[in-house]
């Protein structure tokens, strides 16, 4: 499956708002309901993934912190198709606000 886009992240962005706790990310084909186990390096901020109800999105449920940057690396096949194509690797480089106080 191919990722179409990101919601409401996008790659290399400086300015994410830390308070920001779900990443849609969108694909071009509808994908199987199983995903891989998160690899160790995201866990820290990524705390779950699952398919969404309409099978062409992969919802992130996340926990920021301010002024940090993030790196969502996700293996090949981390997710696939409902026709056995493996998602290509997923590496989405973002960095969050700091708060002003």
């Amino acid at each position: 499956p191919k990722i179409l886009s990101f919601d409401p992240i996008s790659n290399g962005q400086t300015n994410v708002n830390p308070e920001v706790n779900t990443l849609t990310i969108y694909f071009d084909r509808p994908l199987d309901s199983d995903v891989g186990p998160l690899p160790p390096e995201i866990t820290p901020f990524v705390l779950s993934a699952t398919v969404g109800e309409d099978r062409r999105t992969l919802i992130a449920k996340l926990k920021l912190k301010p002024a940090t940057e993030y790196n969502l690396d996700l293996p090949m096949g981390f997710a696939m198709s409902t026709n056995g194509y493996f998602m290509a690797p997923l590496e989405l480089p973002f960095k969050t606000l700091a708060i002003q106080k």
